[in-house]
């Protein structure tokens, strides 16, 4: 069954309601894969969900060579072309046909000065040093 995890006490909560929710997202993201987070709006401004939603408009809307510039390292970091995933395989049941998705993606991402649970998570973060990526549109960072 799909996790539904309620963020919404997130920002207004004490330590250990953070914690709890914290530990939901872990759960989720180490046993399932992925979750539905509900009560977003809570916890993040409706500007930024809104300035968010039109940046990655605007990216994904770009030319597929323009989108190519975002490739970051070829393995599940930055832009994924459509047709390049097939999450089934990561249950060991691959299916016969490519997920028909694209996405934009920078795993381990951590605000400096976090926790990692892993030691070398910092390390696996190649984009962060880096110069932002060149084709994404010029709001998309600070969305």
């Amino acid at each position: 069954m799909l996790p539904v995890i309620d963020i919404g006490a997130f920002a207004s909560g004490d330590a250990n309601q953070r914690r709890v929710i914290a530990d939901r997202l872990d759960h989720a993201f180490c046993t399932v894969g992925f979750c539905y987070v509900s009560n977003y709006e809570d916890v993040l401004p409706a500007e930024d969900l809104a300035s968010m939603r039109a940046e990655a408009s605007d990216f994904f809307a770009t030319d597929a060579a323009t989108k190519q510039k975002s490739v970051i390292d070829g393995a599940n970091t930055g832009y994924l072309a459509l047709g390049s995933e097939n999450v089934a395989a990561s249950t060991g049941k691959a299916s016969k046909r490519a997920d028909p998705v694209e996405s934009l993606r920078f795993p381990a991402y951590q605000e400096d000065g976090g926790v990692w649970r892993a030691a070398n998570a910092a390390e696996d973060c190649p984009w962060r040093a880096a110069t932002w990526v060149p084709a994404t549109p010029p709001g998309f960072r600070q969305a």
